[in-house]
């Protein structure tokens, strides 16, 4: 008994300490400390060479969204919304449907952010849910909608956000693409991006990294030239380097970015092993999992996560090319 009550004090107090610190340094900028100062893994991917290639069962739409709950099971939302998401096993690809909103709203997006669903429709309306994830353990937020819609969202532990990617609007003549926020602390979107890039931006990363574009893009004079798109499809945060990874599957480009948008790689998807790749994901030790739709078989491609040494701030990222 003692020793619980020894124990509880000890967390007492912690949180007491935490939670000054957070009001002595800012709320902003306490979260920016700790991005900064996370401990990075650095590793690399193979690409090339996907660990697993999971087909996923009969009956099932292509994973528009995919996120990972714990080692053995992901949820993801089916094809362009609906309201039902999937829970898949990854083990015996068993799986069942959950729906926490009601048939009349539409998912746009969702995030798990602990053991709490975070869902987003059409309209940027916030939706939490509980397990079991029904429609009776869900509730509406109060919030401002932001000016723009999700095509995909992820969750970062460290600074306790939500990040977005917004629908482009006519991407042959807007080259900006922007990454927009949802404090869950405050229950609010942020109006201002948390970063912006340029695509020009990343063709220019590649030609002065030798990485070679084979993609095709549409001019505003409707002429077909050489160069990227880049329309995001997918977001999601490494777990062991804090970087974030774009996914687009127009042009099958994945691109990574350090936490205030700096570009650290970018490579090309091979199209035998994706496609047409459409959600992004990580697995707790730092596994990359990309869904993909294909005529023939959708499936869940699995890479993993090679660790080289534990470094502050050192590089978390080297592509197999």
């Amino acid at each position: 008994m003692k020793r619980q009550i020894a124990f509880s004090l000890v967390l007492a107090t912690l949180s007491f300490i935490a939670t000054k610190a957070i009001e002595s340094f800012g709320v902003d900028q306490y979260y920016r400390f700790q991005a900064t100062h996370f401990q990075k893994e650095s590793g690399y991917f193979d690409l090339q060479h996907p660990s697993s290639i999971q087909f996923l069962p009969t009956g099932l739409l292509p994973f528009s969204e995919i996120t990972s709950l714990d080692s053995m099971h992901l949820m993801a939302m089916q094809g362009n919304g609906g309201n039902s998401l999937v829970l898949l096993n990854t083990d015996s690809t068993s799986f069942s449907l959950v729906s926490p909103l009601t048939s009349d709203i539409t998912l746009s997006s969702f995030v798990q952010v602990d053991s709490l669903l975070y869902l987003f429709d059409e309209k940027m309306d916030v939706f939490v849910s509980a397990f079991p994830y029904d429609s009776s353990s869900t509730r509406k937020l109060s919030n401002t909608r932001p000016n723009w819609t999700s095509t995909s969202a992820c969750f970062h532990k460290t600074t306790h956000r939500i990040y977005f990617n917004p629908e482009v609007e006519n991407p042959t003549a807007n080259r900006l693409r922007s990454v927009y926020t949802f404090n869950v602390n405050k229950n609010r979107f942020t109006s201002a991006p948390l970063f912006s890039f340029d695509v020009d931006e990343i063709e220019r990363f590649a030609a002065e990294n030798g990485i070679r574009i084979h993609a095709n893009r549409i001019t505003e004079l409707k002429d077909t030239v050489h160069g990227l798109t880049i329309i995001p499809n997918a977001i999601a945060v490494h777990p062991k380097t804090n970087e974030v990874y774009i996914l687009s599957g127009t042009d099958r480009s994945l691109i990574v970015f350090d936490q205030f948008g700096v570009v650290k790689n970018y490579s090309e998807l091979d199209a035998s092993l994706f496609p047409n790749p459409t959600g992004l994901t990580f697995a707790q030790n730092g596994d990359l999992l990309i869904s993909n739709e294909d005529l023939i078989k959708n499936s869940i491609v699995r890479i993993s996560w090679n660790k080289l040494w534990q470094s502050k701030g050192g590089k978390g990222l080297v592509f197999g090319r």
